[in-house]
């Protein structure tokens, strides 16, 4: 009995599999932190999107330029891509790539403020220049012609951003930029719900007929629209204490504190900030979505695997110390028996390491 009565199969049964795991997702492009994450994983009830460079490829592209004012359309753009000139937003840097594409010399943006979620200010050629959203007009008190109403609906239903420049304290212009979403989104997401997540949810700071356009294309269940970084932690909170385990997908600066909050943090590789990539539970290597429902079929894998292990090692350990103690096996027998248990548990978890994912059908 004495021989026989310490676990080694049993103490093996977990860890060999989360290392197998581990493994697996690493061959994959899949950087996972930790043995718990991987446990974890396959629990998730609840995976929310970030949009931006999440589900859309994060390369938004100047459309449209829509003078207001009479002020020529190269100026207005000209203006803009200067204040701009060194943001690393994705609306930002768009708009700085429409300039170069005309041609256009950037000026010297002086007093840059960046507001996260909101916009930014600067001084361009000595003229006050917003290039923002509503509510940092309104915050500057730009007024807001009545007549740009109709405009800007019929280029948001169309699923494009409407980013207003005011200069001088008057709205001098609409820049209208589209960013298309990633095609292995819609699988991904699909793949997500014959998994079993409950809700696939999308958080994004863009208007709500944008983002409406967006989650009818990819098959979305609910979203969140004009949501500032702050709204994104608060979301994710209320998921939880609704009762959900939460993922939250993203990639950007802004996405840290979700990423943080969140269950399960995912940030997307080769879009993502390095805040994103060291704050998240999992990093993903490049840029592919359809990663995120591989990892949680994986992790599922994982727990069915340490079941085994561990309703294997037990059975052998009873049985092991049953017999001991009836004399039907002596010590030489007995530590046979106890080093053989192990082997079975070793080779199971190993299967891991060879796991291909298999899309749901």
């Amino acid at each position: 009995i004495l021989v026989v009565v310490c676990p080694c199969a049993l103490v093996l049964a977990t860890p060999t599999a989360v290392v197998a795991a581990i493994g697996n997702a690493a061959k994959n492009g899949m950087l996972i932190k930790s043995g718990a994450v991987i446990e974890q994983v396959g629990k998730i009830t609840v995976v929310a999107f970030d949009k931006t460079g999440t589900l859309t490829h994060g390369k938004p592209v100047v459309q449209e330029i829509i003078s207001i004012g009479g002020l020529a359309k190269e100026q207005l753009l000209l203006l803009a891509a200067s204040a701009e000139r060194f943001s690393e937003h994705p609306i930002g840097r768009a708009i700085v790539l429409a300039a170069h594409k005309e041609n256009l010399a950037l000026l010297e943006p002086a007093n840059v403020t960046v507001l996260p979620g909101f916009g930014l200010t600067a001084l361009v050629d000595k003229q006050s220049i917003i290039v923002g959203n509503r509510s940092l007009l309104a915050e500057k008190g730009v007024a807001w012609p009545t007549d740009l109403e109709e405009k800007i609906k019929i280029l948001e239903t169309n699923g494009q951003t409407v980013i207003p420049i005011s200069i001088n304290g008057k709205i001098s212009g609409l820049i209208a930029l589209a960013d298309t979403p990633k095609m292995e989104a819609k699988a991904a997401i699909s793949h997500l719900k014959l998994l079993g997540v409950q809700e696939v949810i999308m958080v994004t700071g863009d208007n709500p007929r944008t983002a409406a356009r967006i989650a009818r294309e990819l098959g979305i269940d609910r979203f969140f629209a004009e949501v500032l970084p702050q709204g994104k932690l608060q979301i994710i909170r209320d998921l939880q204490a609704a009762g959900k385990i939460v993922a939250f997908a993203g990639d950007g600066v802004n996405d840290a504190p979700a990423l943080a909050a969140a269950n399960i943090g995912i940030a997307m590789g080769l879009s993502g900030s390095d805040v994103a990539m060291e704050t998240a539970s999992i990093g993903l290597m490049a840029d592919e979505i359809e990663r995120v429902p591989q990892v949680i079929e994986l992790s599922r894998k994982a727990l069915g695997v340490i079941f085994q292990n561990v309703v294997f090692s037990t059975g052998m350990n009873i049985l092991s110390v049953v017999l001991g103690g009836l004399g039907i096996i002596g010590p030489a027998v007995g530590a046979l028996m106890h080093e053989a248990s192990a082997l079975p548990v070793l080779v199971n978890s190993a299967r891991l390491i060879t796991y291909r994912y298999a899309p749901p059908k």
